[in-house]
Parts: C-alpha cells; sequence; structure tokens
C-alpha cells in the first residue's frame, strides 16, 4: 500500500511545531526541501496564494523545482499529483519523508 502523503504533512506540520492551520491568516507554507514546495488552505472559505492561485478549503497546492505539480484534498485525498520520473507520488513522498525524519 502506497504511502499517504496526508499523513506525512500532518506529521511534518506536528514537527514544525507550530499552530494549527486553520489558526494561521491564511495559507501554511512549507518548503519540503529544494525541489517541493507546498501550500495549504486550513480555512472553511478559499484562499489565495501569492495573490494569484485560488486554493479551496482542505486543499494542498504542490509545486516541484517551482512549477505546479498538483493538487489533493486533505480531507478525501483526491486530486492529481506530477507523474513524471523525478516529480510524482513516490518522490514526493520520499521527500515529505525525509523532512520528518531530518
Amino acid at each position: 500500500m502506497p504511502e499517504d502523503a496526508r499523513l506525512l504533512i500532518c506529521e511534518l506540520h506536528k514537527k514544525d511545531g507550530g499552530p494549527p492551520i486553520a489558526k494561521l491568516p491564511g495559507l501554511w507554507n512549507r518548503k519540503v526541501d529544494k525541489r517541493w514546495e507546498i501550500w495549504i488552505n486550513g480555512h472553511m472559505e478559499p484562499q489565495k496564494m501569492d495573490g494569484q492561485i485560488t486554493i479551496a478549503p482542505g486543499e494542498v497546492y504542490v509545486e516541484f523545482n517551482g512549477w505546479p505539480a498538483g493538487s489533493f484534498s486533505m480531507i478525501h485525498g483526491d486530486g492529481i499529483l506530477a507523474a513524471g520520473a523525478a516529480a510524482n507520488y513516490e518522490t514526493f513522498c520520499a521527500a515529505l519523508r525525509k523532512a520528518v525524519n531530518a
């Protein structure tokens, strides 16, 4: 069974020791490593990322090397993520796991 990126993200946020994502003013943003970066909307209304991209409630927006790589729901798990040789679900989870264990 593949790893669940949602659980790894929760572990990473817990490790960082920040306030609950829903209590932040806006989005939670985390550079996972030099390639992967995430933004999470913990609010009940859509939030704008840098005044450009609208992120729906409960959604994770993912970039790889500064390019859009996908988005998925923290609630339902549905969504889309890149499926290339370097950027894919497995390499995303590996980067999250490495950040959690760092």
